[in-house]
């Protein structure tokens, strides 16, 4: 079994309050959510009305799997949503 973690601190362009910003990270997470069998959560900067951190977890029985998910998040978003990633950390064991 391998497990996948994603960790992204995005900066969101736009995003002048609280709401903007919820709006934005509630996109992503249950977008994320159906359409990859992976747990998705925010995990920091709750405060913060620009940027973001959200944390995203994965299990299969091959590698190749999970780091296709992996990948595949990090694509979704840099395609699709009006933000830059600031950071990014991505574990595979």
């Amino acid at each position: 079994m391998f497990v996948g973690s994603l960790r992204l601190k995005l900066l969101i362009n736009g995003s002048r309050t609280l709401k903007d910003k919820r709006q934005v990270v509630r996109s992503i997470l249950d977008t994320v959510r159906s359409r990859r069998n992976v747990a998705a959560a925010e995990v920091g900067s709750l405060d913060n009305t620009s940027v973001a951190e959200l944390g995203f977890a994965t299990v299969n029985g091959q590698m190749n799997k999970v780091r296709e998910s992996v990948d595949w998040i990090v694509n979704f978003i840099q395609d699709n949503y009006d933000l830059e990633i600031l950071e990014q950390e991505i574990t595979v064991y």
